[in-house]
């Protein structure tokens, strides 16, 4: 994995024709070496599955192959394999640490993989004095921090949180059963009912089996907490983007003079989304133990651009004309739509929140010294 991030680095700098999927970094800026964080950031959805146009693999899983291991000091010998290796997780790493040396075509970074979790084919022949052990088999371990407990009087308590979102993040991407955390990728919605009416909108639609790829990209990018009596905290995170897919039944609706009425199909696909919420929570006592549910949340929503694709049973040329406005200028529609679109990612925040945080109790959260 590492080699995969050092040749995308490399990337910027020594190829005479730059994909144009690849943020290009100017060697005289500078913060350079924070334009090429954000560079590798934006090509960490391209690295999950492989770059097969400049030779770079798939690094989530990451196929080790074989790895061996032998060792013989005198009275004990060590001779293992394991085949078809497979590793989950490092498509989570995180740059602490990026120093480039652009003279000499060098860059030295440090990385944090929260959790690594692996698989393989074993086999084994161990000897100490005269005791031998063989065997084979399969193998399955991880490696992980362990998830980092945060002190309510601790003068850093956002940096706190923020490593403890890092450590767990690599196991939202399919969701944490054992405290009821839904899967983030893909982030599903059964049905999501939609009502509003403006000056140059009239929405009235049921969306169902609404699925986000994407969203185990996020970052955070700020954080604030306020737990002086109360739980108030903002928090702004960015995706770089999302394909939503769903089914839409939309009845009596349009967009500025533009009938949107039909039922069917749609992809979506949207960019530089950013993402500022809101919000306060109170303490709420189940069978004697304090959880945290939110009351309010609010959130303020960006996207920086955007393109649909439409498939309609009952109006199928209506639908066609009506994603070739979208696509013409998205950035006109979703102005239009935002106020919607704000109001309906913060319930699904609210109730993301609740389900999280009301089944894990207060105290395993924030500890309170003795």
């Amino acid at each position: 994995m590492l080699t995969t991030a050092v040749i995308l680095l490399a990337l910027q700098f020594a190829t005479a024709e730059i994909p144009p999927y690849i943020k290009v970094c100017q060697r005289s800026d500078p913060n350079v070496d924070k334009c090429i964080i954000n560079s590798v950031e934006e090509l960490r959805p391209k690295m999950i599955k492989g770059i097969p146009e400049l030779d770079v693999p798939g690094i989530e899983p990451l196929s080790l192959g074989q790895i061996a291991l032998a060792r013989g000091p005198q009275g004990a010998k060590l001779t293992a394999v394991v085949n078809d290796v497979k590793v989950r997780g490092p498509s989570n790493f995180i740059i602490q640490e990026l120093k480039s040396d652009l003279d000499r075509n060098r860059f030295d970074f440090k990385l944090l993989l929260p959790r690594l979790d692996f698989a393989g084919k074993y086999k084994m022949d161990i000897q100490v004095l005269l005791l031998r052990l063989q065997g084979k088999g399969n193998i399955t371990g991880s490696f992980t921090d362990d998830f980092p407990q945060c002190k309510r009087n601790d003068p850093e308590l956002d940096k706190c949180i923020l490593k403890a979102v890092d450590v767990v993040k690599p196991r939202l991407l399919n969701g944490i059963p054992e405290v009821n955390v839904p899967a983030l990728d893909p982030f599903n919605v059964p049905t999501l009912k939609l009502d509003r009416t403006a000056s140059n909108l009239r929405l009235k639609a049921t969306i169902k089996n609404m699925k986000a790829f994407g969203g185990s990209n996020f970052k955070i990018e700020k954080m604030k907490l306020n737990l002086n009596n109360k739980y108030v905290g903002e928090v702004k995170l960015t995706i770089p983007q999302l394909e939503v897919t769903a089914e839409y039944d939309v009845r009596g609706s349009r967009i500025l003079t533009l009938d949107i009425s039909g039922k069917g199909k749609f992809r979506s696909n949207f960019t530089g989304i950013t993402v500022v919420a809101k919000g306060s929570a109170k303490p709420i006592i189940k069978d004697g133990v304090e959880y945290l549910q939110a009351e309010k949340m609010i959130t303020k929503l960006r996207i920086g651009n955007g393109q649909v694709f439409i498939d309609d049973t009952e109006r199928p040329v209506a639908a066609s004309s009506a994603a070739a406005f979208f696509n013409a200028s998205p950035s006109v529609v979703l102005d239009i739509l935002n106020p919607l679109i704000e109001e309906s990612s913060a319930a699904i925040f609210k109730a993301f929140f609740n389900k999280i945080f009301g089944t894990i109790p207060l105290n395993e959260i924030l500890v309170v010294d003795a």
